[in-house]
């Protein structure tokens, strides 16, 4: 119970208070749904529903039995293949809005559930985000996102062997999950206001089930995202670092060879624009750099709360990666 209330403060954290001071109430209401002319995901067409005040419990039930992406204490119970069809099709530029359920059971002290609506319309060129507690006519958030990304990754010190899966509203496509987590465990009041972003859904998964769903981003968004990648120098090699996020959760980074060693601050950076093993492949590829020319460094992130050692028989199974 502790380690699930934890990562439940932690998601809760991360929906409300990374929005800044952007956030406030806002007038009460329905927000358009479909956008310009576009799709509506999840709704049924009864978007009445949600002009109602009703208790979290209540709210729930409607809410699933009209198929609309309900999420109950970090799990997916409805309308998951909705969320994934958004994110994908607004990815394309296609214009279409999507009602996200949230729901939190025994969320405080005197055991009291919780229910959030997150409304998001995708217009063609941004998100429009309105949030509001199922018993309440007041939006607490009301503000636009340029980008929806699907991020995944281990919470630090959760001292279970589970990964996160979320879809984060923000104006950053760079983002990555370790440096959304890092703005919120980080005392470096710098760090935590470098992140601005909105967790509109949240799901605790297995590893397995993180690594089977994880998908590669193409060269060109690869580009777009790490230019830095694209202008190293094979001259000295490629060094490539490579860490695990969970079991058999392999990311890695990379540098231009050189004739020092490199800092720990400098190896911790490339957390902030990790790759999956595929990934770094697909650029060597593109660049036209072969495996002899790179060396596999096996290394660990302060980040990961995933816990492991690196010894020779280790060294020769993240080497076997590439």
């Amino acid at each position: 119970m502790k380690i699930r209330a934890f990562l439940l403060s932690a998601v809760m954290l991360l929906s409300a208070a990374a929005c800044g001071t952007a956030c406030g109430a806002a007038g009460g209401g329905t927000p358009s749904n479909g956008g310009a002319g576009g799709e509506t995901y999840g709704t049924d067409g009864r978007t009445s529903i949600y002009d109602r005040e009703l208790s979290a419990d209540e709210a729930l039930g409607i809410a699933k039995s009209i198929g609309s992406v309900v999420y109950e204490d970090l799990k997916c119970t409805s309308g998951k293949d909705l969320m994934e069809s958004f994110c994908e099709k607004t990815s394309e530029g296609q214009v279409g809005s999507i009602v996200c359920v949230k729901y939190y059971s025994d969320s405080d002290d005197d055991g009291n559930s919780f229910l959030y609506y997150c409304f998001v319309d995708y217009d063609g060129a941004q998100y429009s985000l309105k949030v509001r507690d199922s018993a309440s006519s007041e939006f607490e958030t009301e503000r636009t996102y340029s980008h929806l990304l699907h991020l995944t990754g281990s919470m630090p010190n959760s001292e279970v062997n589970a990964v996160m899966d979320e879809y984060v509203l923000t104006d950053d496509p760079s983002l990555t999950w370790e440096k959304m987590i890092q703005s919120l465990i980080s005392s470096d009041l710098s760090v935590v206001e470098s992140v601005d972003c909105y967790v509109i859904c949240s799901e605790m998964i297995s590893s397995d089930d993180a690594i089977a769903s994880e998908t590669t981003r193409s060269i060109e968004e690869l580009r777009l995202l790490y230019p830095e990648y694209f202008e190293m120098s094979a001259f000295k090699g490629i060094e490539i670092y490579v860490w695990e996020m969970a079991e058999g959760a392999y990311y890695c980074g990379m540098m231009s060879g050189t004739n020092r060693n490199k800092e720990d601050e400098e190896i911790w950076a490339l957390a902030d624009r990790a790759l999956t093993i595929d990934e770094a492949k697909l650029i060597l590829s593109e660049l036209g750099i072969d495996r002899s020319m790179c060396v596999v460094f096996p290394v660990v992130q302060p980040i990961s709360s995933y816990q492991y050692g690196i010894d020779d028989a280790y060294v020769a199974k993240v080497n076997a990666l590439f």
